[in-house]
């Protein structure tokens, strides 16, 4: 009886060591699949990124998200994308939050909506997350709401975002 659970504890702690290495080996992963893409090699960068994403590594669903909505290294394919996006957005990845909020403000493999696009822009904010703000503030720019616009573009702005002053600029020339 002694000898089975000294078997079963060694067993688990011989999953534990496992589990250990491979999520520690996992950013060095996530790396040489960015390098690969940089370079151009695709292949080898979705490769790596699926790998990284069926372990739920959260930056590789966004990257295989953004692979799938442009068509890189890949057929375009905006369901996929879709799935990768909310997977990560699952992990409250503040990229995935406006990755998705695009999808659902151009309708691309969602049904258009701009109450779902406010609803991931808002979350990616709330996350303190500068692309959130601003997308913010251009869709309430459209939808001519301006003093909600410079609101979030004024916050993107105290954020640094260069890009922020310029709307904002604009804004005070229509108000």
């Amino acid at each position: 009886m002694k000898l089975i659970a000294s078997l079963r504890l060694a067993l688990a702690y011989a999953g534990v060591i496992l589990t250990l290495a491979a999520c520690t080996s996992m950013p060095a992963d996530f790396a040489s699949a960015d390098a690969a893409a940089k370079r151009g090699d695709h292949a080898a960068a979705i490769s790596q990124w699926k790998t990284l994403a069926d372990y739920g590594y959260p930056e590789a669903q966004l990257k295989l998200g953004q692979a799938y909505a442009k068509g890189n290294g890949v057929e375009a394919d905006p369901k996929a994308a879709l799935a990768y996006f909310e997977a990560a957005a699952a992990k409250k990845s503040p990229a995935a939050y406006v990755e998705l909020a695009q999808l659902y403000e151009k309708g691309k493999g969602v049904e258009k909506s701009t109450a779902r696009a406010e609803e991931y822009y808002l979350k990616a904010a709330a996350l303190k997350f500068p692309r959130g703000f601003m997308g913010l503030g251009k869709l309430y720019e459209r939808e001519k709401d301006y003093d909600q616009a410079m609101k979030y573009y004024k916050a993107a702005a105290d954020m640094g975002v260069a890009a922020a002053e310029g709307r904002i600029a604009k804004l005070e020339q229509k108000r």
